[in-house]
Order: C-alpha cells, then sequence, then structure tokens
C-alpha cells in the first residue's frame, strides 16, 4: 500500500517536473525600464550604440543584406551592440544572427562589387545556397515555376482574396468570404502557415533548425539547464557569439477572444512586443482597453508588461505571483517564475514571423473565421496575481516600422537607420512618423501617430541634410545631435539626447553612370523598374533585382563609411577600400604611386641634408606618406564644410 502511493507519488513529482519550467522574469515599468541584456558584459561592454532595419518585405531583406555586407568588410559589426529589425529588415537580421552554417561572413555575405562589375552577366549569376543572397531568389523561382509548398500556395491565395475582399461590392463578399473560408479549411495548421514558409525560405538553407528554443549563448543555456533537468538533451539555437544584440520588433493588436476587433478601436490599443534571443516581452507597463465588433463582447481592459525568458515564451501565467516574488522581478537579475511548458518551443521562426505577419493586422478586423489565421500565444504581466490572455501577436511595422523607439527606451545614444523606404525621400513615411508629420493612417491597417519623438523643426534640418547630399550627388547620409520629446505611448521621456544617423537609399548619378551600358538599358524595363523602391507586397524579387539593390545599399555605406562610423560612436574613417567606385581608382593609384616615388626621393635628401648639414644645427622635418594623405584629406574635408557644426550638418566624403 504505502509502496503503490509512493510510487505515484514519485511518478506525480516527475510528470510535474517534465511538464513545468523555471524561467526567469522581468517586471515592466512605466518609468524606470529594465533591460537584462545589461547584465551581460558581450553587450555592456561595447559601446552604447545601434543599427535600425526598418520593415519592407522582400526590398528591407535585400536592402539590409547589402548593409551587412559593407559593415562586415568595414570590420565594425564586432562593435555594434544592437540591431533593432522589424518585419523584412528582421529576416536578415535574424539570418545574420543566429545561422549555424560553417562558411565564413565574407562568403556568407558576398563581395562587394563596384558598379561597372554589374553587368547583365554578373546579375544573372544565381548565389549559393547557404549564402544570404540565396533566399530571395530561391523564393522568386519557386514561385514563377510553381514549386511553392501547399501551404505557401494557399497562404498565397488567402493574400490575394483579401485583396479582392476589401475592394470588392457588398454584394460579392459572401461569396469571396465563402472561398476563403474554403482554402483555410485545406491547410492542417492555418496559423503556422506564414511561420513556416519564413523557416524554409530564410533559416534551413542556413542551418537554423526547427522548432528549437532561442537563447542569447552557451551561458544561458547552461544556466536555463541547471533550472530545468528534463532539458539538458536539448538542442537550443543560440545568437553567434560577440554579435549584436538582435531585437525583433512585432505588435499586439489585442486578445484574440474579442476578435474581429474593432476596426475605429485597433490602433488605439496595438503595443509593442519586443522578441530577443534571451527574452520576450514589452519593457513599458500599461493598461490598454479592447473592444470587439461584437457588441455582444463586452471590452476588456487588460495591463501589459514585462519580459520572460525566451525559451519559455508561450507559456501561461503561473498559479499564482506572490509579491515578495512581483518585487523581485523589478530588479536587473529578475526572478524565477514556475511555468506549464507548452507543447512546443517558441522558435526563432515564430518571431520573425510575427515580426513580419504582415496581414495579420487586416485579419484581425475581418469577419470570422479569417481572425483564426492570425497567430495567438499566452501572455501575461510580470506582476502580483498575474493572469494570461491568448493575444494576437502581427507584423511591428502595424506600430513602429523603424526600429528607433525600442532603442531610445534603451537610451541608446548613437543610433543608425537604414531607411529602405518605398517612397520618395520627401515621403518616407519611417522618417516623418518620428517627427510628428505622419498622417493619421498611412496606409490599410497601419496608424504612426502614437510614434513622435522629435520636433517638426528637427524635421526640417535632418531633410535639409539629406537633400543637400543629393543635390551634391552624394548618398543621402546625414547625421544630427537629437532631443526627444516625452512620448508617453512609448515611455521615452522628454530631454533625451541620441545622435541620429539616416540613410536613405538613393542611387547618385555617378554610380548610375558607372554601370555598364546594358545594365542602364535594363533599368526602365520591367526586368528592374522600379529601381530600388520596389513595392513591400512584391515579395518575389528577381536575382537581377535583389544583387542590384543589396550592391547599392553596400556602396552607399562604403562610400560614406567616414559619417556612418562616426555617427555609429566609432573611432576614425574605416581603412578598408570602398568599393563603389572602382572605375575611378586609376587616377587615384597613379598619384599614389608618384606621391610613394617622390617620397621616396624626399627622404633620401632630407638624409642627406641631414648629414652635410649637422654642423649648421638646422632641424629638417618631413611628413610620411599616410600623415601626408591624412592632412591633405583633412584640408578637402575643411574646405568643402563651410557649414553649421556637425550636429547640424554632416558632409559625406
Amino acid at each position: 500500500m504505502w509502496s503503490t502511493t509512493l510510487l505515484l507519488l514519485l511518478v506525480g513529482n516527475y510528470v510535474e517536473a517534465q511538464n513545468t519550467l523555471h524561467a526567469k522574469a522581468w517586471a515592466g515599468s512605466a518609468t524606470k525600464f529594465n533591460f537584462p541584456e545589461m547584465d551581460v558584459e558581450s553587450v555592456k561592454g561595447k559601446i552604447n550604440n545601434a543599427i535600425c532595419f526598418p520593415g519592407g518585405g522582400s526590398r528591407a531583406y535585400t536592402s539590409a543584406l547589402g548593409v551587412l555586407r559593407a559593415l562586415n568588410k568595414l570590420g565594425v559589426m564586432d562593435d555594434v551592440r544592437y540591431i533593432s529589425s522589424i518585419s523584412g529588415g528582421n529576416w536578415a537580421g535574424a539570418a545574420y544572427t543566429f545561422r549555424e552554417n560553417e562558411i565564413s561572413d565574407d562568403e556568407f555575405l558576398g563581395d562587394p562589387l563596384s558598379p561597372s562589375e554589374l553587368t547583365v552577366a554578373e546579375l544573372k549569376k544565381f548565389p549559393s545556397p547557404g549564402t544570404m543572397s540565396y533566399n530571395i531568389p530561391k523564393l522568386t523561382d519557386d514561385f514563377v515555376t510553381g514549386n511553392l509548398r501547399p501551404a505557401d500556395k494557399i497562404f498565397g491565395g488567402l493574400v490575394e482574396l483579401t485583396g479582392q475582399l476589401l475592394t470588392a461590392d457588398d454584394s460579392k463578399k459572401p461569396a469571396i468570404l465563402q472561398e476563403i473560408a474554403g482554402l483555410i479549411q485545406q491547410s492542417p495548421d492555418p496559423r503556422d502557415m506564414w511561420m513556416s514558409q519564413i523557416q524554409y525560405y530564410f533559416f534551413t538553407t542556413l542551418g537554423i533548425p526547427v522548432d528549437k528554443h532561442m537563447a542569447l549563448n552557451t551561458e544561458q543555456v547552461q544556466e536555463i539547464k541547471s533550472r530545468n533537468n528534463h532539458l539538458q538533451d536539448s538542442d537550443f539555437t543560440v545568437a553567434r557569439s560577440n554579435q549584436p544584440f538582435l531585437i525583433m520588433g512585432g505588435t499586439i493588436v489585442g486578445p484574440a477572444k474579442l476578435a474581429p476587433i474593432q476596426l475605429n478601436a485597433i490602433h488605439a490599443s496595438v503595443t509593442s512586443i519586443q522578441m530577443t534571443p534571451m527574452y520576450i516581452g514589452s519593457s513599458f507597463s500599461q493598461s490598454m482597453t479592447y473592444e470587439s465588433s461584437n457588441t455582444s463582447i463586452p471590452d476588456e481592459t487588460l495591463p501589459l508588461g514585462g519580459f520572460v525568458e525566451s525559451f519559455a515564451f508561450s507559456a501561461n501565467a503561473p498559479s499564482s505571483i506572490s509579491s515578495d516574488v512581483a518585487q523581485a522581478a523589478q530588479t536587473s537579475a529578475g526572478t524565477t517564475l514556475t511555468l506549464e511548458e507548452p507543447s512546443s518551443p517558441f522558435a526563432l521562426a515564430q518571431a520573425s514571423g510575427i515580426s513580419s505577419y504582415f496581414i495579420g493586422d487586416i485579419w484581425s478586423q475581418l469577419p470570422l473565421p479569417i481572425p483564426d489565421l492570425v497567430p495567438r500565444f499566452p501572455l501575461f504581466p510580470v506582476e502580483e496575481n498575474a493572469k494570461s490572455e491568448e493575444m494576437l501577436m502581427v507584423d511591428g511595422g502595424v506600430l513602429e516600422n523603424t526600429g528607433l523607439l525600442a532603442m531610445l527606451q534603451r537610451k541608446v545614444e548613437h543610433v543608425t537607420v537604414f531607411d529602405c523606404s518605398s517612397n520618395t525621400l520627401n515621403e518616407s513615411v519611417n522618417l516623418k512618423s518620428l517627427f510628428g508629420m505622419a498622417d493619421d493612417k498611412v496606409g490599410l491597417g497601419f496608424d504612426y501617430t502614437k510614434n513622435t519623438v522629435f520636433t517638426k523643426e528637427d524635421y526640417q534640418r535632418m531633410m535639409t541634410g539629406l537633400n543637400g547630399q543629393l543635390e551634391q550627388d552624394k548618398p543621402a547620409v546625414f547625421g544630427m545631435q537629437l532631443t526627444t520629446k516625452a512620448n508617453t505611448w512609448w515611455g521615452i521621456p522628454d530631454g533625451q539626447s541620441v545622435h541620429l544617423t539616416w540613410v536613405y537609399y538613393e542611387p547618385t548619378q555617378a554610380w548610375l553612370g558607372a554601370l555598364p551600358k546594358e545594365t542602364q538599358q535594363l533599368l526602365d524595363t520591367p526586368e528592374l523598374k522600379p529601381f530600388p523602391r520596389y513595392p513591400t507586397a512584391n515579395l518575389s524579387l528577381t536575382q537581377l533585382q535583389t544583387k542590384m539593390l543589396s550592391q547599392l545599399t553596400t556602396s552607399i555605406v562604403m562610400n560614406s563609411s567616414d559619417t556612418i562610423l562616426k555617427g555609429l560612436g566609432l573611432s576614425g574613417p574605416s581603412t578598408t577600400q570602398k568599393p563603389g567606385h572602382k572605375e575611378d581608382d586609376t587616377p587615384t593609384r597613379i598619384v599614389e604611386i608618384v606621391a610613394g616615388i617622390v617620397g621616396g626621393m624626399i627622404l633620401l635628401a632630407i638624409v642627406f641634408i641631414a648629414i652635410n648639414s649637422a654642423q649648421k644645427n638646422r632641424e629638417v622635418s618631413y611628413t610620411t606618406m599616410e600623415t601626408f594623405s591624412e592632412e591633405q584629406e583633412k584640408v578637402q574635408v575643411d574646405d568643402e564644410s563651410n557649414s553649421p557644426p556637425y550636429h547640424q550638418m554632416e558632409d559625406i566624403p
């Protein structure tokens, strides 16, 4: 009798241990944010800077590829503290951060090419699997040849039908809704279709496995396993060592049980969720009121705020959080919660899929069963007596598309935003939204009016600087020191200082003119048009389009490296060769050779004079060629910058 009871007790304890997770958690705050990565030496030991990759689908991914290629060539990626990424920009940030294939970064990112090297034959070279250039052309090739997987075809069909539904007459909408419902029934897991596509096209080819927990480093994995014995044999997807700390921005729409969400209320309630290798959640504590389109369902007000370790995200709230535990969660060390283990890990594909779930905001508002397609995960505030609520989560660009505001929450001092907007510079919503210049609705389902952190006067200064660069046929790269306006929606205080460098992708006439004639002729044809601002909705960019775009952004960064490195708080201009004008290098090299010869002759003459004039006690000084070059560059910059100080106006070398 006793032995049976003991056996049952042991089995019960074993099952409980297998079904629970012991995870660290940190409380949110309305005033003082607590970011766990600042206790990690590899993060806090770096300069307080960040690069931001905004959303924009395949255009954003491809643009970010070019930036990473350039920064890697400049040798500065180890000196960057944060990558803040949204949607398509996140595909690039996540692929770079988590890739597990054993090739060098140089091979993974590809070589920078000068415009003269971008021949049609070069543009048509299909990239190798496992490289970052491979993913978009592979997706496009499968689309063109009809080799998409069944689930990918269903998802594409649902997106197409949604477009028809939004523009159809009321009399035609019931038939379209019925067709949508039929397609949903054809998928075994409708909510996973997009995540599966992201995994297949962006992560599997890079050796990133499916359904593994995320972690920042091996130290965090060891600590997690020490708290959770049943995970001893589990593999984790771990961020590569010494890389920038990755933040993947998503948007919380509201409780799944309230779907469809009320159209006129949705943008009064959307909030940010930040997904990282180390933790997931929201730094800013706030209470949100959500409204359903179904008038029989009452409004609901829910508290939000706090982080939980990424490996335990999507677990339900613990049975109780005591006041002592809640108090401990407010420290940088956090607290440990006992949670019920989810049925499957919240993997990288889920995080990146949420960040880029571009149609989720619209689907959340449409009649059932369409909202059933939207990803939803349990979420609870890290506070006393917390309760879980299944929340709809969608594209980070629904709320904020640059990634900058997450950096301002962290008080990052040097931020560079690489703007891949599909609009012209003067109409870049990414830029306008930060300075209070965005319209109430900048697109279907998007509202950026809550993102103002700078003044309209500063917007004019920024635009003067960027347009001034273009007028001189220089890359649109400009940096300035800014002071924030208070933003209560994001918890950003008044008077916070940040140096913001903005990089806008516009080819100079010099770059275009250096392209081979055959490539120039393609610019106004369907093969490359509308280069470089391909529509966000067009995920299927061709090999020609992706190579042209990524090499353009590489060239812009390399040829503006002094300003970009200075904007990131990194010392001195890079000595790495800047591609993009290789065809103009010959005169420079001739000058360098002649200068070297002359320098050698001068050196011999100086030695001769020194020997023969020692009795005269003459002091002879000379400048090495390296110093000579630096002084000449300084004179050139000084001559060109008869202009306001650096924080107001920066010339691009």
